[in-house]
């Protein structure tokens, strides 16, 4: 309010630009539970909130004419393999409608790694309050995990598949919720703290004592590979903190005899563990005759028919069942099950290369951040959400696909907001990425 003529009180609005900047600034960190939260009970809510929040996000770069996430490393390379779908792969593609079909909506994924960098998790504040209601997610969906096995069905009614707890999802992907998102909000968690020099808070400290409970019980949910480089990842995480943490030592050693403990007694005494073990390594064993194996060999005679551009999107399958009758395989399925395969099926070598590419661009600030002892722990967590998704020798799901792709790139913009607030500390001076 300001005073007018004759004394009377004049109404001083703001621009709409510092309403909307003030709303970001208070509601905007949300989205992170928004998309967690969704994806444990419906892709189809967690589609709408993110096709929303693009649209939203693009029309505030028009208004604002903010456009300084394009410039985002990971952004740039994820735009320019997205082109090389769209301008160079699908023109070619055995059914370029169909590659169109699938390739354009891809954007949305790099619109909302943009926007989660950019404006949800831009600094240590909105960092820190994105994460507080992120946690109970975790809590809850551990506890229910827990109650599936006891009961036989989760807290919503889902029951066991094939032996393999899902907690509310309705299939048995939780392993990769908790790989993927876990480690990504466990690496912001430490970020702003550890990462910067300040001893751990309550929230680093509830996502740290999260970890046992939530890591003994992925071996239950049946996903080998991810079961195996969870297991990767906290042993390699645990290594640093012996390193950087002396003081420590015997307390993290404690819960590192405690995770084994907990995983020994599962492949003693457990059946359904002890089966998946088995399976894993007759698969190894005997790759070529299993059907990953055969999946593979689909893969690698159709990357040898068309190297440079690829097949296209959606046509896998056909190829493969074509291959089939033609006895050059045993099995079939409806994509490659390895990103690294995917990628190159779909869009040749240009498309391995684009793959990598972006892999590399968003580990590349956590790995100089593992130089220093104060931010290297923080880099582990965030390089171990990525590695859960870019280890090359896994088996996985469709990284361009729904749900998997909606997950991926949420927890590629919370590695790579971490390894950026740590590198704003060191450098305050510098403008954000």
């Amino acid at each position: 309010m300001s005073a007018g003529k004759g004394g009377e009180a004049a109404v001083t609005f703001r621009p709409l630009s510092e309403k909307l900047l003030a709303a970001e600034e208070r509601y905007a960190p949300y989205l992170l539970v928004a998309i967690l939260g969704s994806l444990t009970f419906s892709r189809f809510v967690a589609e709408v909130i993110v096709v929303a929040f693009c649209l939203y996000f693009l029309a505030r770069s028009f208004y604002l004419k903010d456009w300084v996430w394009l410039r985002s490393p990971p952004v740039v390379v994820a735009l320019a393999g997205w082109l090389l779908l769209v301008l160079y792969v699908s023109p070619l593609a055995l059914d370029p409608l169909e590659s169109w079909r699938r390739s354009l909506p891809w954007i949305r994924v790099i619109v909302l790694l943009g926007g989660l960098l950019h404006i949800v998790l831009a600094d240590a504040g909105r960092i820190r309050r994105a994460l507080w209601p992120v946690l109970p997610v975790f809590v809850f969906i551990t506890f229910d995990l827990y109650y599936q096995d006891i009961t036989g069905a989760s807290l919503n009614g889902m029951e066991i598949q094939s032996g393999r707890l899902t907690s509310i999802l309705n299939r048995p992907n939780v392993s990769w919720f908790f790989g993927k998102g876990y480690f990504g909000c466990l690496a912001l968690a430490a970020a702003i703290t550890l990462g910067v020099g300040q001893k751990a808070n309550r929230q680093t400290w509830g996502f740290l004592l999260l970890a046992l409970p939530l890591f003994a019980a992925t071996p239950l949910t049946g996903d080998r590979s991810a079961t195996l480089l969870i297991a990767a990842s906290v042993l390699g995480c645990l290594f640093v903190m012996i390193l950087d943490a002396p003081r420590h030592r015997a307390k993290i050693a404690l819960a590192l005899v405690a995770l084994l403990a907990v995983y020994a007694w599962l492949l003693s005494r457990d059946p359904f563990v002890m089966t998946r073990v088995d399976n894993l390594m007759n698969h190894v064993l005997n790759f070529r005759r299993t059907h990953y194996g055969s999946i593979a060999s689909a893969a690698w005679m159709m990357i040898l028919e068309n190297p440079w551009n690829g097949l296209g999107f959606n046509v896998f399958e056909q190829e493969c069942e074509r291959l089939r009758a033609e006895g050059l395989v045993g099995l079939c399925s409806s994509h490659s099950h390895n990103s690294y395969l995917h990628w190159t099926v779909v869009a040749g070598l240009p498309g391995l290369i684009a793959w990598t590419a972006l892999g590399a661009t968003l580990c590349w600030p956590g790995l100089l951040l593992l130089k220093s002892k104060q931010t290297r722990l923080a880099a582990a967590f965030g390089l171990a959400c990525l590695m859960i998704t870019f280890f090359p020798i896994r088996t996985s799901q469709n990284p361009l696909s729904n749900w998997p792709a909606l997950l991926a790139w949420t927890s590629f913009a919370m590695s790579y907001a971490a390894f950026l607030a740590m590198r704003r500390s060191e450098e305050p001076e510098s403008r954000s990425e």
